[in-house]
């Protein structure tokens, strides 16, 4: 901070004040204040540290006739505090006369020495007129420079160090404001307080006047207290440069905790402290960057230039040290005095000069250290370069080894591969040649040369590899597998005379395709039709399951498996078999046929008969397809729509006289008798003559009996009954009757009997045969056998009409009416409208005398038919018994006008009986 310049008026009063005051008491004031004392004239600046002043202050000496330039820079947070010490005039002649020279050189030395913030470096002039003091304050970022210079009148320089109060602890953090050097006559101290800036006022005109007084009375001085001041002067200068020691060295401990972290700037402020004089600021610097990074060149070279610039400057200060103190005094009356200052800066100048020794040798030690480290570091790098270059040759031997390794290996496996690729090339010529061979095979084979096909099959089967390859045996497998597939393909045509070595050599070579690939699903296939040839059924239906579970969605596997278990009667599991075949293959007819087939089996007709109405519609010339519907419709008594799909099989065959068959029976179901004869005709037309057909022959006879052409129904049943032994064994008994009926309708009764009797005797139970022959036997009187026979019928079909009717007759022959009654009564409850069994009831009811019951009979039978006129005359008989003439005489008179023809005798003499 630079203070204002006071009015002229206050300083003609300030400098009144200034000689009046006595040099005790001024000297006195200045010591307590910090200030300069008044018997060196000198004007002194304190800074206050309490409360919050933390400021630097620059203090520029208002008058130009002093000729002295102070500039002062704001002290860093270290000291927090900037001294600036003004350089009286040596002239001023008042001062020193009032001032006793030894206690004030005493009092000095003692405030000097307590000085640890202030660095002073003194210069001395080499002319004795013209003396140059420079006083140098630094802090650890800041160096404050403070540079008086004195007019060509001024001889002596007397200075003086101010020691400053103790800074509270909780000041010590505040902040500077630093002016710069440009602007300090514009800029003040925000921070002073009011009574600092009156005292910074009243030095600066201390300051003024005193330079006036010297240059008044610079020129009347005495040489011989000039002499005294100079030895006073050389004192304070030495005691100075122990302070500057002991400041640097506290500042260079601050210095150290503040220093820049970054390279250049910590290098670059060393140079300037180095280039200054500051050298212990420059080494504490610099230690501190060794310490942060590492000795090198740079650094070394500075620490070197700093140590010689120091020793150099010690030695210089310590000549002019010896040369200060040994400055005699003519001035008796002081000279002791200034002695006794002299011995005790002596010892204080070899404490410090011990000081700056052990520092010095402290420095050394770190610098040697330092060298020393650097030393070890570069021997550690050394080995560890060495150690590097140890491992970069393991590396790079390891690394021409891998390289030489991979080399080789790319070699081997060139050469791997080259190998590789012939003997690919190799077998893949000889597969083609094998690929060729069954190709010719294949291709004799569509052309029905099995041998020639075979020749070359076995030419392929010796060139197959023989080896255990893996890529060998399924090509193996694969081949004879499709070797053995083409040749029981063939071998399936029956027509082909080489079909049965077909089938052994696809045997042959399918058992060669298992005992490399066991899972083989065609060579599986091809012993499971084996096996279903055979009729070993559950031998197929194994061999067929595991050519499924490796070819699981082959239609034709899942076909035969479905055959095989049909023939175990497995019909619900042949019927999954079959849906699953059609499932992977919706147009492969012969297993909806199949699916037809199992569902009938399994009482399921309307599926079945959609299953081969399927078929037909994939295949529309499914012939058999066609047939097996018309079965169906037949038994559902659909006989148009039986006769319908004949028709549609007749289309896709027309010389299959099995469709004639039962294409005729259709017709004959429909009583289209014509139609039948003409179907049953054909189908003995389109019949292999020497396997004649008893049932068409059979056929022949009945359609022929229904159109009345008994004749030819007897001859054709006569050729059935002569070929009965080459038809089903089932059908026997129905020939042998139909013959014997052919012969009762042809009254040749005998015949008949002999032929009912080899029907009974074929089939005891047969119930047709065993009521005609009772009923010849009836008419032949035999009522015994007629009842033997109708009883064995009545055994077998207790509902059977005729049976029961014909049991009526026999037993009423034979008089016993209640047994006929019942019989009678059977037969009724079957047909309750048939007139004859009624009339034949009321017939045995009169027999048993249980006329009423005959009477209301024969009344049912009249009123059913009132033609009946043997009913009427019954009638009437049944009255008359009844003594109910009335009533038979109405009858008879009926009978007689209705029909008077009919026993018209009888009637005429009922009639008389009744008058009578």
């Amino acid at each position: 901070m630079t203070t204002k310049q006071n009015s002229n008026s206050e300083i003609k009063e300030k400098k009144t004040a200034a000689r009046k005051t006595t040099a005790a008491s001024t000297t006195k004031t200045a010591v307590k204040k910090t200030a300069a004392s008044g018997a060196t004239k000198t004007a002194a600046k304190k800074t206050t540290a309490s409360g919050a002043t933390k400021t630097a202050v620059k203090k520029t000496a208002a008058s130009g006739a002093t000729k002295t330039a102070v500039k002062k820079t704001a002290a860093a947070s270290t000291t927090k505090t900037a001294v600036k010490k003004t350089v009286a005039s040596g002239a001023t002649k008042t001062a020193a006369k009032k001032t006793a020279a030894a206690s004030t050189t005493k009092t000095a030395a003692k405030k000097t020495a307590g000085v640890t913030a202030t660095k002073t470096a003194v210069k001395k002039s080499a002319p004795a007129d013209s003396v140059a003091a420079e006083t140098k304050i630094f802090v650890p970022e800041t160096a404050m420079q403070v540079k008086e210079t004195m007019s060509d009148e001024t001889e002596v320089f007397a200075s003086e160090t101010v020691v400053p109060e103790a800074i509270p602890a909780e000041e010590k953090s505040a902040s500077v404001e630093q002016p710069s050097a440009a602007d300090g006559a514009k800029q003040e101290t925000k921070s002073v307080q009011p009574e600092v800036v009156k005292r910074e006022e009243d030095l600066t005109f201390w300051t003024q006047a005193r330079d006036h007084e010297v240059r008044d009375d610079s020129e009347k001085k005495d040489r011989k207290k000039f002499i005294i001041l100079i030895a006073a002067i050389l004192v304070l200068l030495a005691l100075g440069g122990a302070g500057v020691f002991m400041a640097v060295k506290n500042s260079s401990g601050a210095a150290e905790k503040s220093v820049s972290s970054e390279r250049q700037n910590t290098i670059k402020l060393a140079k300037s402290y180095i280039e200054r004089g500051n050298y212990d600021q420059a080494l504490s610097l610099l230690n501190g960057l060794v310490i942060k990074e590492s000795l090198d060149d740079e650094i070394e070279g500075l620490l070197d230039r700093a140590l010689e610039l120091k020793n150099r400057a010690e030695q210089t200060k310590n000549e002019q040290s010896r040369d200060s103190v040994s400055v005699s005094v003519d001035a008796s009356g002081i000279e002791d005095a200034m002695q006794s200052s002299i011995d005790s800066l002596k010892s204080e100048l070899a404490k410090q000069q011990e000081e700056s020794r052990r520092q010095a040798e402290a420095n050394a030690k770190v610098i040697n250290d330092l060298l020393e480290q650097k030393k070890q570091e570069e021997q550690k790098q050394e080995l560890q370069r060495k150690e590097n270059e140890r491992i970069k040759k393991i590396e790079e031997q390891k690394k021409a080894d891998e390289e030489k390794k991979k080399a080789d290996e790319a070699k081997k496996k060139a050469e791997e591969t080259k190998k590789q690729a012939l003997a690919a090339a190799a077998a893949q010529k000889l597969r083609n040649s094998i690929d060729d061979e069954i190709a010719k095979g294949k291709a004799l084979l569509n052309a029905g040369d099995i041998a020639g096909a075979m020749k070359h099959f076995d030419r392929a089967s010796s060139l197959m590899p023989k080896d255990d390859d893996p890529q060998n045996k399924e090509f193996v497998s694969s081949r004879m597998s499709d070797m053995a597939k083409s040749l029981y393909a063939a071998s399936e045509n029956s027509g082909n005379p080489q079909s049965d070595e077909a089938k052994a050599a696809a045997l042959s070579y399918a058992r060669e395709t298992l005992a490399k690939d066991p899972s083989d699903a065609a060579s599986h296939y091809i012993f499971g039709m084996q096996a279903l040839e055979s009729k070993n059924y559950a031998e197929a239906e194994k061999q067929l399951k595991s050519a499924i579970s490796k070819d699981s969605d082959n239609a034709m596997y899942y076909y035969q498996l479905g055959r095989s278990q049909a023939q175990q009667k497995k019909y619900d599991a042949a019927s999954v078999s079959f849906q699953s075949s059609v499932k992977y293959d919706s147009n492969f007819a012969p297993a909806y046929y199949n699916l037809g087939f199992v569902s009938e089996r399994l009482g399921r007709n309307s599926q079945a008969l959609g299953a081969y109405r399927r078929a037909s519609s994939v295949n529309p010339d499914y012939e058999n397809a066609y047939i097996a519907a018309a079965r169906i419709l037949s038994r559902q008594n659909d006989f148009n729509g039986a006769v319908s799909a004949y028709e549609s099989a007749v289309r896709v065959n027309p010389s299959n006289a099995r469709t004639y068959q039962e294409m005729g029976s259709a017709y004959s179901s429909l009583e289209k008798y014509k139609q039948a004869e003409d179907c049953f005709k054909k189908a003995l037309a389109y019949m292999d003559p020497s396997n004649k057909d008893p049932l068409t022959y059979y056929n022949l006879s009945t359609v022929m009996y229904a159109q009345g052409n008994r004749e030819s129904a007897l001859e054709y049943a006569a050729l059935a009954y002569a070929n009965k032994d080459a038809g089903r064994k089932a059908a026997r008994s129905s020939i042998v009757y139909n013959y014997a009926l052919m012969n009762e309708e042809a009254c040749n009764f005998t015949k008949a009997i002999d032929l009912y009797r080899e029907v009974i005797t074929e089939d005891p139970k047969n119930v047709k045969a065993n009521t005609n022959l009772g009923v010849l036997c009836l008419e032949q009187n035999d009522a015994d056998n007629a009842i033997k026979f109708l009883l064995a019928a009545y055994s077998q079909d207790s509902s059977n009409f005729e049976v029961n009717n014909n049991l009526g007759n026999a037993y009423r022959i034979k008089e016993d009416y209640d047994s006929s009654i019942k019989y009678y009564q059977n037969a009724l409850k079957i047909q309750p409208k048939d007139s004859t069994v009624r009339e034949n009831l009321a017939k045995a009811f009169a027999s048993a005398e249980k006329y009423d019951s005959a009477r209301a009979t024969y009344e049912d039978v009249v009123k059913a038919d009132s033609s009946n006129w043997n009913a009427w005359l019954e009638l009437a008989k049944i009255c008359i018994s009844l003594k109910d003439d009335v009533s038979a005489e109405k009858y008879l008179v009926y009978l007689q006008e209705k029909n008077p023809s009919f026993e018209a005798t009888t009637v005429a003499s009922l009639l008389s009986s009744i008058k009578q």
